[in-house]
């Protein structure tokens, strides 16, 4: 038979159950893993987003500029037909007064009937105070009438997409900087003792450094 065992004669210590270790900083490395992984994924939504708004903004930029030079084509055809007229009121104006100067009233009325008809394709808002035409000032109002009605600052489109393209690349630099805090937080929760503290401290701080770049550069 075999005999029970005993208690413990007295005198002799019982070993206490080992317990765990706990690793230096618990479960922060897994912690800024998660968090780097999230922070990796809404950076390349948001550069994903501004790269289709700096591309939309180029493309308007494009068809402004192109807008622009058909109007301004356009604009200076009519700007050459109202100089011409002006130029063809003048003359048959001076004619006619000449001509009603020397007594000749009859011929004076037919120069004056032609200035009449070649006023006709003037706009008095284009004439200055003297009576002279301002093809400066038309140029402008036509320029005006047709930005009101389509887009033609092709600059504030260029300026949109380039704001655009830069703030992607500052998002880009943040997102290197982040990444350079993946091997080390990768090691740190690989590790189990004391030696994590350094790689936790550095993935750390490129996760905060990255998230300050970013910030940054969309303000």
């Amino acid at each position: 038979m075999v005999s029970e065992a005993g208690p413990a004669p007295e005198g002799i210590p019982v070993p206490a159950p080992a317990q765990e270790e706990r690793a230096p900083l618990r479960e922060l490395p897994t912690i800024l893993l998660a968090a780097l992984g999230l922070f990796g994924a809404l950076l390349a939504w948001r550069v994903a987003v501004a790269g289709s708004n700096a591309g939309d903004a180029n493309d308007a930029g494009l068809d402004a500029a192109r807008a622009r030079s058909a109007v301004v084509v356009a604009n200076e055809g009519l700007i050459s037909q109202a100089r011409e007229a002006w130029l063809d009121y003048e003359r048959a104006r001076r004619r006619a007064e000449a001509f009603v100067g020397a007594g000749l009233g009859p011929n004076g009325d037919q120069y004056y009937k032609l200035a009449a008809a070649n006023f006709f394709f003037l706009r008095t808002d284009y004439l200055d105070r003297d009576g002279v035409y301002d093809a400066d000032a038309q140029r402008a109002g036509l320029l005006a009438d047709a930005e009101s009605q389509q887009d033609l600052d092709f600059e504030t489109d260029f300026k949109l997409a380039d704001d655009l393209n830069d703030k992607i690349n500052g998002l880009t630099l943040a997102g290197f900087v982040a990444a350079i805090g993946l091997p080390f937080l990768t090691v740190a929760e690989a590790t189990r003792d004391r030696r994590r503290v350094f790689p936790t401290l550095m993935g750390g701080a490129a996760l905060v450094a990255a998230v300050i770049l970013a910030v940054l550069s969309w303000a």
